[in-house]
Parts: structure tokens; sequence; C-alpha cells
């Protein structure tokens, strides 16, 4: 593996040579044996790409002064008193982590009775920020959206009983605005660039490691919780058809929902 970094390395040293130098005939014999390297070690695009994209982040982490991988820990408020059910606002948190380079954990510390329940976000600063802010502004949202919608399902002769209706609302909300950033992301993602691509490739890569450095050997699934009112589920589904999903998302810009 540090042989075939060695090799990269050289490439991209002779590329910028060849770039580099005014003699045609110079720039010629420098990017025939870069290319005579890559054919030898089957080296690829992507590889040199990948190795570019490295550079420019490390660059940037330095810049930042951010610490190894420029991925920090944050912990979010999740809205609610400890005991009050939180498996939606989690659902949502992660989405919106995932669509800005981020995960999110539950929380591994003791909870405290009359205190707020809250998770755990791992990811860049500038995006650290950002997913906080998106995630209290979408909640509050989908609580408003919830409560009108109810009044309006009452109105309308519903009878399910308003906690259960309400649960399985969120339920469905959060899993259609999961649905829509994952597909957002997908379709963003596949117009980037070769260099975009590795970008994105590299800080999954580098996340994943921060994840496991932070959280090695506590990490566990999220509890299963299924929706108990259909007329709820179908009405959080199309609550969260309405809202905008602002297409803006390219290498190391966020998701935005407004």
């Amino acid at each position: 593996m540090r042989e075939r970094k060695v090799l990269i390395e050289r490439v991209r040293r002779m590329r910028a040579m060849a770039a580099g130098v005014n003699s045609v005939e110079e720039a010629q014999v420098f990017a025939t044996k870069a290319q005579q390297l890559m054919d030898e070690w089957r080296l690829t695009e992507f590889e040199l790409d990948m190795a570019d994209a490295a550079v420019e982040l490390d660059s940037a982490y330095v810049d930042a002064g951010e610490g190894e991988g420029g991925f920090v820990v944050q912990r979010v408020d999740l809205g609610v008193v400890f005991g009050q059910p939180t498996i939606w606002r989690r659902a949502l948190l992660g989405s919106i982590a995932r669509a800005n380079y981020g995960r999110s954990v539950n929380a591994i510390d003791k909870p405290v009775k009359g205190r707020n329940s809250y998770s755990y976000s791992i990811a860049r600063p500038a995006d650290q920020e950002f997913i906080a802010y998106m995630f209290k502004v979408v909640s509050d949202m989908l609580v408003a959206a919830a409560a009108s919608d109810y009044k309006k399902y009452v109105v309308s002769g519903g009878r399910e009983h308003k906690l259960r209706w309400m649960d399985s609302y969120y339920k469905g909300a959060t899993a259609e605005l999961g649905r829509r950033m994952r597909e957002l992301v997908d379709e963003q993602r596949s117009r980037l660039s070769s260099k975009g691509t590795a970008l994105v490739a590299l800080l999954s890569d580098q996340l994943q490691k921060a994840v496991d450095a932070r959280f090695a050997g506590e990490l566990q699934p999220s509890p299963a919780s299924l929706a108990t009112s259909a007329d709820g589920w179908w009405a959080g589904d199309e609550a969260a058809k309405s809202l905008t999903l602002q297409k803006g998302l390219s290498a190391g810009k966020p998701l935005q929902l407004h």
C-alpha cells in the first residue's frame, strides 16, 4: 500500500512538472514517464484524483486550524425533556447529518430526569453548525404542522387517539424527508466531477474513521419502532412532500431545506 502511494505521488509530481516547464519536448518527456508508471502499475485516474483531494483537504484543515480529519463531535439538544418520545427526532437528525457529510450517534451518557434528551453528531465544524440549525428548524416546523393537521383530521371526522396519530405522523414525515434527502444527495453527487467524487469518497472514509475512533465499541443499533396509525403516517408523509429541498449540494457544500 505504501509503495503504491509513493508511485501515485511520483506520477502527480511528473504531471506537475510537465505542466510547469516551458519546453514542449520536456513536457512530453515528463508526461510520457508519468503514463508509463501508470500503465506499469495499473494506477487509475480515480486514485490520482483521490490523492489530489487529500492534499486539498489537508490544506483546508490546516488553514482552518482543525484537528486530524477535521471532524468534531457535538452534542445536539433534541428539544424534548427526557422521557418523551425521541425516535422520530433522532431519525431526522440522522438524515440531516448524513446529507451534510456527518453522522448522528445516540447519546451513551446516562440521561438526567428533567433535562432535555440529546444525541451526538460528528461532522466538520462548519457542517456541525448547519446540522444543528436545520434540525431545530425542521423539527419545529413538523411539530407545528402536526398540531395543525391533527385539528383538521378531527374536524374531518377522524377518531384516532391524538398521541398515536401524531407519533405516526412524525414517523411518516421523517421517513419521507430521509428518502428525499438521499435521493437529492445521490442525484447531485452523480453530477460531480471526478475530483469532486474523489473528495466525497475521501470525506466518507475519514468520517467513518473518526466515528470508529471516537465511539469504538460503544455503538448500538437504534431501537425499532412501528407506526400504529396509517392515517397519521400518510398525513405526515404528505406534509414532508411540501417541504422544499434546495438543490445546491456539491462537494463540501451542505444540503439546504427551507
